[in-house]
């Protein structure tokens, strides 16, 4: 049985994000495995902003069909991010201020990233988790009503990953994802300039920063009971093994965090050792992406750019 979502709460003049966890990853004879639940119908691509169905009749954010849909696509770069826009919030789709931080992100990401990955082919799928194809990487993004400013601000994580035949289990990425927010506090972070950062933040997670860590091998966990035999009492430390991340943080381990509950401890950078870096469990005023960063993908398993100029001028 998965693991629930976790949500994303406000935490004093910071903001505490929490990753999706889940709980089985074993996999069946095919090569993509759905993580959280097996997928509802996807629509059909759209070929650009305000292309979509012109509506969604007010669905819940798991809309059959997008509102809008955007593909990175950069040059000399192989991996290519889908993002189906569903959900009522983000007023007219074609000059919402929202959905600039996606297109954003995803180009980001696919100018690191620049490796092919395996694709999802539907009709080779006895689960049909799809009904379309995906190349590399699909999110589903939905801005919705979940209970007004201030509460939860939403989830995101991948959903299913793949490997090719052969492959070992711990080799498998996501190939599917969401990120779901809700739109009163959206347009709070929105006003004081963090949106952006809060976006990039989940996208990472949704590609498997801080998410699958753990399932890739790049982070041994650690459970002490202190000798109480109970799981509220249990003590967990986290082990970075993955060697880019390590060169890029000076040569020394990442220090994972361990505070913030689940959702929190395990899946971000320590907060008291790197402060307002990105990828922490906590937003700050002013945040920065550390190398460090961008390297973990490539510890993930990621095919990257790693040219120097590049590489600096991306962060």
């Amino acid at each position: 049985m998965p693991r629930i979502f976790k949500s994303i709460a406000q935490e004093n003049a910071n903001y505490n994000f929490a990753t999706m966890d889940f709980f089985d990853l074993s996999y069946a004879d095919f090569i993509a495995i759905s993580l959280e639940y097996s997928g509802n119908a996807r629509g059909g691509n759209g070929n650009g902003r305000g292309g979509g169905n012109g509506g969604n009749d007010g669905n819940d954010g798991s809309s059959s069909e997008p509102l809008y849909t955007y593909i990175s696509n950069i040059t000399g770069s192989d991996y290519n991010i889908e993002i189906q826009f569903t959900g009522d919030g983000w007023g007219d789709i074609v000059t919402s201020p929202f959905v600039e931080a996606f297109e954003a992100a995803a180009d980001f990401l696919s100018s690191f990233i620049v490796g092919d990955r395996p694709d999802y082919i539907s009709a080779d799928d006895p689960n049909n988790f799809f009904n379309q194809d995906i190349d590399d990487m699909l999110i589903e993004a939905s801005l919705i009503s979940i209970d007004g400013s201030g509460g939860v601000l939403g989830r995101a994580g991948p959903t299913h990953i793949i490997k090719e035949t052969g492959q070992d289990d711990s080799e498998a990425l996501p190939f599917a994802g969401i990120m779901e927010f809700d739109v009163a506090d959206a347009g709070d972070y929105l006003a004081i300039d963090l949106w952006d950062d809060i976006v990039l933040h989940e996208m990472f997670h949704s590609i498997g920063l801080g998410t699958m860590w753990e399932h890739t091998g790049v982070v041994d966990v650690y459970i002490d009971d202190m000798g109480t035999k109970r799981p509220v009492d249990d003590v967990m430390t986290y082990d970075y093994l993955g060697q880019y991340a390590t060169q890029y943080n000076d040569g020394s381990e990442p220090i994972i965090e361990t505070d913030g509950g689940s959702g929190t401890a395990g899946g971000h950078w320590d907060e008291e050792t790197y402060d307002n870096e990105l990828m922490t469990g906590y937003i700050n005023d002013v945040n920065y992406l550390s190398q460090m960063s961008l390297a973990s993908l490539a510890d993930l398993g990621y095919d990257v750019k790693w040219d120097a100029t590049v590489f600096t001028e991306l962060v």
